[in-house]
């Protein structure tokens, strides 16, 4: 928030609000996205994702507000247990092995930015 409220930055192809799926994190997002329509900044996207998505996904909550933010909404990263152990080992993420559902996700993410990008030109 502080970039954009510095304005640091004044043409910004995506604008990504990485959140968990707390309360805390769903308003910090929730601030972000408004903020972001409110200040004299060039945006061409604005997204959300959510990080560390449990087995049971999101939450109603969670979903209601991202639903009302009229932002594209990325893959939901899920919780995993290697990226935790590898960043308490002090590895880094290309460790993860290619399996991981959460490795998966990221690259769903990353198709998806390519993809709105292309639409865009």
């Amino acid at each position: 928030m502080e970039h954009l409220s510095r304005r640091t930055t004044d043409d910004i192809d995506f604008l990504i609000a990485v959140m968990n799926p707390t309360a805390p994190s769903v308003r910090a997002a929730r601030r972000i996205i408004d903020l972001s329509r409110q200040l004299p900044i060039k945006i061409r996207n604005r997204a959300v994702l959510v990080n560390r998505v449990g087995s049971n996904g999101a939450g109603t909550e969670t979903e209601d507000v991202l639903g009302e933010l009229g932002a594209l909404r990325l893959a939901d990263i899920p919780q995993c247990d290697d990226v935790e152990q590898l960043g308490a080992a002090g590895r880094d993420i290309f460790c993860v092995p290619e399996t991981s559902p959460a490795l998966a996700a990221v690259k769903d993410v990353v198709t998806t930015l390519r993809n709105t990008m292309a639409e865009n030109k």
